[in-house]
């Protein structure tokens, strides 16, 4: 019995450490740390939610590394690269691993039009020609002529909060982590 004692207490500060280096830590220094920006609205929120679900993040990230590592401030995606404080209001931060399409960590800042996001989301190739991005059609609803108000296509309720979103993203605040 006396062997084993050593081996499980070994086992159990093994355990604890990295408990405390892996979660812990983390979670003490990010409580520490004031979120920038704007709050995000309510529609955001909502729109974050749909980001997610349809899987934006699986072509898209929102993480614009640092200059040394990556040219993305120089493709004019962002002034500076992304921090922890950037994801602090996050429920759920939506980083990404795969990059096909451009970084969205700012977006709202590159492409500040609400019309410009909705048209992108409807015929992504129609607003920039040679985009892999597929068309987002199904957020839109068709109204028969004469229907007014908003003859045509007009979004749906979850269109709006997706573009919502899409614009809440705004890496734009300088902050002293992120050195440019």
């Amino acid at each position: 019995m006396k062997a084993l004692l050593l081996p499980l207490a070994g086992l159990a500060l093994l355990i604890g450490a990295s408990v405390l280096g892996l979660v812990v830590a983390p979670v003490a220094q990010l409580s520490r740390l004031e979120p920038v920006g704007v709050p995000r609205s309510a529609l955001a929120e909502r729109g974050a939610r749909i980001y997610r679900a349809e899987g934006c993040a699986e072509c898209h990230t929102q993480q614009l590394r640092p200059v040394d590592v990556a040219p993305e401030t120089s493709r004019g995606w962002g002034l500076r690269r992304t921090v922890p404080r950037d994801l602090v209001r996050d429920e759920v931060p939506v980083l990404g691993t795969l990059r096909i399409g451009p970084d969205l960590a700012n977006v709202g800042k590159r492409h500040p039009d609400a019309a410009w996001q909705l048209r992108h989301l409807y015929a992504p190739s129609a607003v920039v020609p040679g985009s892999l991005m597929p068309s987002y059609a199904f957020l839109f609803q068709k109204r028969p002529p004469g229907s007014a108000p908003g003859e045509g296509i007009v979004p749906t309720a979850d269109a709006e909060a997706l573009v919502a979103y899409l614009l809440s993203l705004d890496q734009s605040v300088l902050v002293p982590e992120a050195k440019r």
